[in-house]
C-alpha cells in the first residue's frame, strides 16, 4: 500500500514540478500587469517546454503567439497559471476540464481570505469544478510552485534559483521567495519549492507526502501559519520524518506573530497615496546629480522605477534607451542601484566569496573581472579586509566592500541611495572622493540621494528637489543658494575694542573680541566695507548660510510654489 501511494504521488507531482508545457492565462502587453510580468519570466528563465500566453485580445507577446483562449491552444497543457480576475475563473475552469489540463495555480487572491461569504463560496465551487474536471488546484493566492531543475521559475521573477536537494513547502509566497534568494547567496540549492495559498485542494500535506518519496529531495522545510487539515499534516509528518528530515517552521506562535497571521486571511482596507506625480527629468551623460528630498518624498520610489525594481502606473521611465520595468538583460548590465540600508552580500562569507558571484551572476571575463577588483581594492584600501566575512567588518568596510562589489560590472549609470548614512566623517569623505574619482575614470552618470549636505555639496553641481512627490526645484546647486539664501553671516574679530554693531543688522553672537551678524544678503557688500571702515578689525569672514538650512527652506514650500 505504502508503494503504491508513493507512486501514485508521483505521478499527480510531476505534471505540476516538471509540466511539459505551461499556459499563462492573462499574459498582458502592459508591463505593468503581473500577466505580463510572468509570461516574460517563464520565457527569460529558459523553462523546458513551450509557453503558451492565452489573452482574449490575442496578438504576440515578446515573439510568441497570444491565444485567445486556453482552448485554442494546439498542444496539450499541463500547468494552467491563472492572473485573471476571480470574476471570470469560473469560465476558465470549465476550459480547463475540456482541455485536460493536470493543475492550476491560481495566482488570483480575493477568496476566502477577504473573510466575504460570497468569495468563500466561490473558492469552495472552484474546488468542486477541479474535482469534477480531473485537475488539482494550486492556490488561490499564492505565487506556487517553482523546480529550478527544470528552469521553472519562482513567481514572475526569471530567477530560477541553483537545483539542489532542499524542498520548501510554506503558507507565505515572501518567506518562500526570501529563503530562494538567501539560497543562492549560500550555495543552497533547491529541489523543489512550493508557496501553497489557501489550499483549497492541494495543502501543505499533500505537497509534504510527495517530497517525502522525490528522489531529488533529502529534506524538506515547511513555514506554516493556519493548516487546515492538521491531523493529516501530522501523520505526514511523521511518516515523512521516518524518510528524511523534516523541518517545520510555525508563524503565528506569539500573540504578536498570530494577530499577523490572522490579518493575512482578511482583506485590509487600502488607501492610495501616489509616491511620486507626474515627475520628468533628464540626466547628460557623465553627470553627477543629487536628488533631495524630506524622508518619504518619493527619492528611493524614483529610484527603484529607474533599475526597474518598481513599475509605473503611468509615464514610461527611459535609462540609456531602455524601458527599466522589462529589466532586460541588456540594460541590467549597465547600471547598478547602492542603497546604504540594504546588503547584497552574504553575511558569513569573506567579501571576496561575494565578488566571484557577482562575477558568475554578470558573466564578467575573469582576466577584466580580476584587473576592476583589484584596482577598487587598492582605491579605497581594503586589501587587509576582503578576506574577512563580512560579519565582522565595520559598517564603513562594509560599504567599501558593497561599492565594489556593485561595480565590478562597471555600470554606465549609477543610483545611489543614501550611500554614506550611519558612516563617520572620515568614511564618508573616502565614499565620497571613490565616487568621485569611479565618475571620472568611466564616465558614469550618478543620481545620488543624501541627507548629508556634505555629499552633495562635494559631488553635485546640479541638485534636483523632490517633495510629495514633485519636483520643487531643478538646477544648479548654485542657483539654489542664490534663490534661497537671502541672508549671508558675517563673522568678526576685533583688533581691540568693542563698539556697537546693532546698526550693520542682526547680531547672532556677541563675546569679548568677536561679533556674528546676519544681514541681508545684496547688502552685503555695502556693510562689509562700512565695519572695515568704521571699526578696528583683525579679521573678517563672510559666509552663506549652511546647505542644511537653505535644503530645509526648500523643503517647506508646498507643491504650489514650485521653483
Amino acid at each position: 500500500m505504502q508503494h503504491k501511494l508513493a507512486d501514485d504521488r508521483v505521478r499527480e507531482f510531476e505534471r505540476i514540478f516538471y509540466p511539459r508545457s505551461i499556459a499563462l492565462v492573462g499574459a498582458s502587453k502592459d508591463s505593468r500587469k503581473m500577466g505580463s510580468r510572468w509570461a516574460k519570466a517563464l520565457i527569460d528563465s529558459g523553462f523546458n517546454g513551450p509557453v503558451y500566453p492565452v489573452n482574449p485580445s490575442g496578438g504576440e507577446f515578446f515573439t510568441a503567439k497570444v491565444y485567445s483562449s486556453l482552448k485554442a491552444i494546439p498542444g496539450p497543457v499541463d500547468l494552467v497559471i491563472c492572473c485573471i480576475p476571480r470574476a471570470f475563473v469560473l469560465d476558465l475552469l470549465d476550459d480547463c476540464a475540456a482541455k485536460q489540463v493536470s493543475a492550476v495555480h491560481f495566482f488570483t487572491a480575493g477568496f476566502r481570505e477577504t473573510g466575504e461569504a460570497q468569495w468563500i463560496h466561490m473558492e469552495e465551487e472552484v474546488a468542486r469544478r477541479a474535482q469534477k474536471g480531473g485537475f488539482r488546484i494550486i492556490g488561490p493566492n499564492c505565487i506556487g510552485v517553482s523546480c529550478p531543475e527544470h528552469k521553472l521559475p519562482y513567481g514572475a521573477s526569471s530567477v530560477v534559483g541553483k537545483p539542489g536537494p532542499v524542498g520548501f513547502i510554506s503558507q507565505s509566497g515572501g518567506h518562500a521567495g526570501k529563503l530562494m534568494v538567501i539560497g543562492l547567496t549560500r550555495g543552497i540549492g533547491f529541489s523543489k519549492i512550493a508557496s501553497i495559498g489557501n489550499c483549497c485542494d492541494l495543502g501543505s500535506a499533500d505537497f509534504l507526502e510527495y517530497m517525502a518519496i522525490d528522489p531529488k529531495t533529502n529534506v524538506v522545510g515547511l513555514y506554516l501559519e493556519g493548516p487546515r487539515d492538521i491531523q493529516r499534516l501530522f501523520e505526514v509528518m511523521r511518516a515523512a520524518s521516518e524518510r528524511k528530515p523534516v523541518v517545520v517552521w510555525k508563524g503565528g506562535a506569539t500573540e504578536a506573530g498570530a494577530k499577523a497571521a490572522l490579518k493575512s486571511l482578511v482583506q485590509r482596507p487600502r488607501l492610495e497615496i501616489p509616491a511620486v506625480d507626474n515627475i520628468s527629468f533628464d540626466l547628460a551623460s557623465g553627470e553627477i546629480v543629487g536628488f533631495l528630498g524630506p524622508n518619504g518624498a518619493g527619492k528611493t520610489t524614483t529610484l527603484k522605477m529607474l533599475s526597474g525594481l518598481l513599475f509605473p502606473t503611468s509615464g514610461t521611465p527611459c535609462v540609456l534607451g531602455f524601458q527599466p520595468c522589462r529589466r532586460q538583460a541588456e540594460f541590467l548590465q549597465q547600471i547598478t542601484l547602492v542603497m546604504g540600508n540594504r546588503s547584497q552580500m552574504s553575511w558569513d562569507l569573506p567579501s571576496l566569496d561575494s565578488f566571484e558571484l557577482q562575477r558568475a551572476i554578470y558573466g564578467i571575463p575573469h582576466p577584466e573581472f580580476e584587473k576592476t577588483r583589484d584596482e577598487f581594492i587598492e582605491l579605497l584600501e581594503v586589501k587587509d579586509l576582503v578576506k574577512k566575512p563580512v560579519r565582522n567588518l565595520s559598517l564603513g568596510e562594509r560599504m567599501k566592500m558593497e561599492f565594489i562589489m556593485s561595480l565590478l560590472h562597471r555600470p554606465k549609470v549609477l543610483f545611489l541611495d543614501e550611500p554614506t548614512i550611519g558612516l563617520d566623517v572620515t568614511m564618508q569623505r573616502r565614499i565620497r572622493q571613490f565616487v568621485e574619482e569611479y565618475n571620472q575614470r568611466t564616465g558614469a552618470t550618478i543620481l545620488l540621494t543624501s541627507h548629508y549636505m556634505a555629499d552633495v555639496e562635494a559631488l553635485c553641481h546640479r541638485v534636483i528637489v523632490i517633495h510629495n512627490g514633485k519636483i520643487l526645484f531643478d538646477g544648479d546647486l548654485s542657483r539654489l543658494l542664490d534663490r534661497f539664501s537671502a541672508f549671508k553671516t558675517i563673522s568678526v574679530t576685533l583688533a581691540k575694542g568693542f563698539g556697537s554693531f546693532s546698526q550693520y543688522g542682526e547680531v547672532l553672537n556677541k563675546d569679548v573680541g568677536h561679533v556674528v551678524l546676519r544681514i541681508p544678503r545684496e547688502k552685503a557688500p555695502a556693510i562689509t566695507a562700512r565695519i572695515l571702515a568704521e571699526q578696528q578689525v583683525d579679521d573678517l569672514t563672510v559666509e552663506d548660510p549652511p546647505i542644511e538650512d537653505i535644503i530645509e527652506k526648500v523643503f517647506s514650500l508646498k507643491s504650489g510654489e514650485m521653483v
